[in-house]
């Protein structure tokens, strides 16, 4: 009788360590999925915001541009006597605030975002801008009904 209780404990307690180690086993895929789950997430928030930045930009001006200075395209805002640039440069998006003459560097410009790469497009009104960041790249369509293409 004796034996029939231990039988009956060690089998007990088995059950219950492989029940340990399968949810064990379950929380740790769990967790690596949700990790990576997570870094995807990351990756295209990083993008949203640049994106989103550049499309209140349009919004708030009717009179948009591109310029080509110092060898780096840059989407230019014109208002009356002040120009906004906003390009790519040494791996960030950056904002230039200047008057219409300014002729100075793109270096002073206020870093923005990090970004990966940065292209602007142009095809009659419509401006194609797309950012790159990690392996993601996002892509945004603004259309414009004036400025000098």
């Amino acid at each position: 009788m004796n034996d029939h209780k231990n039988s009956h404990l060690v089998f007990s307690l088995s059950l219950l360590l492989i029940f340990v180690i399968g949810s064990f086993f379950v929380l740790l895929f769990e967790t690596k999925g949700y990790s990576k789950l997570q870094d995807t997430i990351n990756e295209q928030e990083s993008l949203y915001m640049p994106l989103s930045y550049i499309q209140t930009k349009c919004r708030m001006n009717d009179d948009i541009s591109i310029e080509t200075r110092e060898h780096i395209d840059c989407l230019v805002f014109n208002q009356k006597e002040m120009k906004t640039y906003l390009y790519y440069q040494e791996g960030k998006l950056k904002e230039l605030y200047a008057t219409a003459e300014y002729k100075g560097s793109l270096s002073q410009g206020q870093d923005l975002f990090e970004i990966d790469d940065m292209k602007i497009e142009v095809s009659k009104t419509l401006f194609i801008i797309t950012i790159k960041k990690g392996s993601i790249e996002k892509q945004l369509n603004i259309y414009t009904t004036r400025g000098d293409h």
